[in-house]
């Protein structure tokens, strides 16, 4: 297994921080932090090499949970034929990691992808997919949503592993499908809802027989795999039953650009012989997606209860007669921590689990559970330079499900009769995704108004990591991707789900961590990020605690957050169907105020400075001028200043060319240093309307004033030029 990219988050942009931070000093000053190199260390001690540590099958699960306190001495391993642990992706950033995580109970809704292609069964693997029953409500109102605003409908996509290819005398040469349409209910002749099923991997054992798990090939000879297909498990083609049948495999993309040493878990055929790469279907109507016949059931429904969470009372474990906590045995995950020197440290590595479900005490899955399937996000806290590897996972105190009373109450609870089972589950990728791959950030600076914080970064993004991560669509779209036609997006995602994460010094330099959810308006859940843009995190003082302020912050992490890329369709404003691929990180740290380079920018203090400067300047310039114009005139009887109304005036003007220089402030402040990527919002919105339409006022009686005085000195000019005055006696009193 290859190590992932785990390199540090680089810290870039120190020279544009320190000028931007060099501007700001005339408006109100700024600090720089040390750029230090000091980073986390791991103090796990090596154990075995790697190698010899990461195959399942050679590890034992006796003694190492059972010196945590848990009981394995008789645990069994599930029965795979049952129930599956499915482990779609792993992320890694330089703090943390997590795997996406499926539950499963072998009863399996696979699609019976249509006449032409019966013989592929199709399961769907997309964490977003539910049931049928739900596909249908939501694609239903979905459909009535696009005809009332005039949109056109499109179904919703789902990725789809092959479970089941069953040979069948009419049909030797079997073609896998790239996408497959599946529409549930016909009424009055048109397709009321449905669904569109994208194939991008095939199970092990594909062509086994469901139910007798032998060999059901004889009426193969040949299956074409299509460019779409990116996984293939391990052992998911047997070519050769007890009678010598053997089938030729047809894999559309060329070796280069697809293998089963590279994208494709090793040892998916057991004769590579029989694999062709380069092939390419007869005729493009083989590509076209057929309409769904129905589904069919796989496995005979056994309901799994994982992880027990139920402790009870006293007087009812008295009743019972069993101990107060023999019911408490949650889902605990052991696995292995690999260090950057290549050993793994694989002793007492334990994870209690959380309880997922939030009306029970247990976590189930099957035909008498809410689902057939469960998904967990799994997040770990790592030293830099660490990761898990996910051959090394294995989960403990899987259960049958039962019932029973215990005093009064009925329990549906793990059937205890029986032994506690653990699972290694099934890997679904090659390597973990590491976070700088697809973007570095580089924080840029704290700025602060009143109860608020905002701390910036400056984003490096790399789309050129789209082609790895969606090597499918990438193919299909590469020459729209060159011409400029279609943009790689690279977006902040379902941010209602993420965390933000605040560390600072409190009263008495106390350290406090507070966790908090990001707070997005309806409907804005997600951002797009460029390269070279500054990304604003705004945050409210009084949501972190009482005794924060932005010169106690120590850390500052993003907590939960998903990255989606896609294609996006320039011309038309629209996304490309299927083009697009999420990944769930743990946490990233945007600023370590104790490591980071960066600047703090106080809008109150900028306020402050730029008022006094203009007050001494407004002053100075009013005080010279009226020096000036009392000594010019002071013999001018019409033209003489009168203290009193000039100080008046110039009241007046200095609260009306104030408006104006604190509406251009706050407008700078808004859009340039306090300026939030993620909500609509803005602390200084107000202050920005306020002042702008003010200045607007003063402006438009300052413009009005100055057309009337222009008009009275040309009037004045004009009598003087034609004499008009020369017969008129000077009294004093013109």
């Amino acid at each position: 297994m290859s190590k992932p990219n785990i390199a540090c988050i680089k810290k870039k942009g120190l020279f544009r921080s320190l000028l931007l931070g060099i501007l700001l000093a005339v408006g109100g000053g700024f600090t720089i932090s040390a750029l230090t190199t000091a980073a986390p260390s791991s103090d796990s001690t090596a154990t075995e090499a790697a190698t010899s540590q990461l195959s399942p099958s050679a590890r034992s699960v006796d003694g190492t949970l059972a010196s945590h306190g848990y009981d394995v001495d008789n645990e069994e391993e599930v029965n795979s034929a049952e129930f599956g642990i499915t482990v779609s992706s792993s992320t890694i950033t330089e703090q943390s990691q997590t795997f996406t995580t499926t539950f499963r109970s072998k009863v399996v809704a696979a699609f019976n992808n249509g006449a032409r292609y019966r013989n592929v069964f199709l399961e769907v693997v997309d964490s977003s997919y539910t049931s049928s029953a739900d596909v249908q409500s939501t694609a239903d109102a979905q459909k009535v949503a696009c005809e009332e605003s005039g949109e056109a409908y499109e179904m919703p996509v789902y990725e789809a592993y092959v479970l089941n290819i069953v040979g069948r005398s009419s049909s030797k040469d079997i073609i896998i499908p790239e996408y497959v349409n599946y529409y549930p209910i016909t009424v009055n002749g048109e397709d009321t809802f449905g669904c569109s099923l994208h194939v991008v991997g095939i199970r092990t054992e594909a062509t086994l027989n469901w139910d007798t798990g032998e060999i059901d090939n004889s009426n193969i000879e040949s299956i074409s795999i299509p460019s779409s297909i990116e996984y293939v498990e391990e052992g998911a083609f047997v070519t050769t039953d007890e009678s010598g049948n053997t089938y030729d495999i047809l894999v559309e993309d060329s070796e280069e650009e697809v293998s089963y040493n590279e994208g494709w878990i090793d040892g998916w055929v057991d004769d590579t012989s029989k694999v062709t790469y380069g092939s390419t279907y007869d005729h493009e109507s083989t590509r076209a997606t057929p309409t769904s016949s129905g589904t069919s059931n796989y496995g005979d429904g056994v309901t799994f209860v994982i992880g027990d969470y139920l402790t009870l009372s006293e007087e009812d474990a008295a009743t019972a007669g069993v101990d107060v906590n023999e019911y408490y045995q949650p889902l605990v995950l052991e696995y292995d921590i690999y260090n950057e020197d290549g050993t793994i440290e694989s002793q007492g590595n334990l994870r209690e689990l959380s309880l997922q479900t939030t009306n029970s005490y247990y976590d189930a899955v099957g035909s008498n559970a809410l689902s057939l399937t469960l998904s967990m996000n799994i997040d770990f806290d790592l030293a830099e330079g660490t990761y898990i590897p996910g051959e090394s996972l294995v989960f403990h105190n899987i259960y049958y499900y039962t019932r029973t009373t215990i005093g009064t109450v009925n329990y549906r609870i793990p059937d205890y009769s029986q032994s506690a089972m653990y699972c290694h589950p099934t890997l679904n990728y090659s390597d973990p995704v590491s976070l700088d791959s697809i973007f570095s950030q580089t924080p840029a600076g704290v700025s602060t108004f009143g109860s608020y914080t905002l701390i910036s970064s400056v984003f490096d993004t790399n789309t050129e990591v789209y082609a790895e991560l969606k090597p499918s669509s990438y193919r299909n779209y590469s020459s729209y991707i060159a011409s400029g036609a279609y943009r790689i997006r690279t977006l902040l995602y379902s941010l209602n789900n993420a965390s933000y994460r605040i560390c600072y010094r409190g009263e008495g330099d106390e350290v406090k961590t507070v966790t908090y959810s990001v707070s997005t308006p309806r409907n804005y859940d997600q951002v797009e990020i460029s390269d070279g843009e500054t990304f604003g995190f705004l945050l409210t003082n009084a949501e972190i605690g009482p005794d924060f302020s932005a010169d106690r912050l120590i850390s500052f992490e993003l907590v939960g957050f998903t990255v989606r890329m896609d294609l996006y369709n320039v011309d038309r404003n629209s996304i490309i169907t299927n083009s697009n691929t999420s990944m769930r990180f743990a946490s990233v740290c945007f600023l370590n105020t104790e490591t980071d380079a960066h600047f703090d920018f106080s809008g109150l203090l900028t306020l402050t400075l730029t008022y006094i400067i203009y007050t001494v300047v407004f002053v100075g310039a009013a005080v010279g001028y009226y020096l000036y114009s009392k000594e010019k005139y002071k013999n001018d009887e019409f033209r003489r200043v009168d203290t009193k109304a000039y100080v008046k005036t110039s009241v007046k003007n200095y609260v009306g060319c104030g408006l104006v220089v604190s509406a251009i402030l706050f407008i700078v402040l808004r859009w340039g240093f306090l300026n939030s990527s993620i909500t609509t919002y803005n602390p200084l919105d107000l202050w920005v309307i306020l002042t702008t339409i003010a200045a607007a006022i003063f402006i438009g009686i300052t413009i009005k004033n100055t057309i009337g005085m222009i008009k009275e000195i040309r009037e004045r000019r004009e009598k003087a030029r034609l004499k008009l005055d020369q017969d008129v006696v000077e009294d004093g009193t013109k």
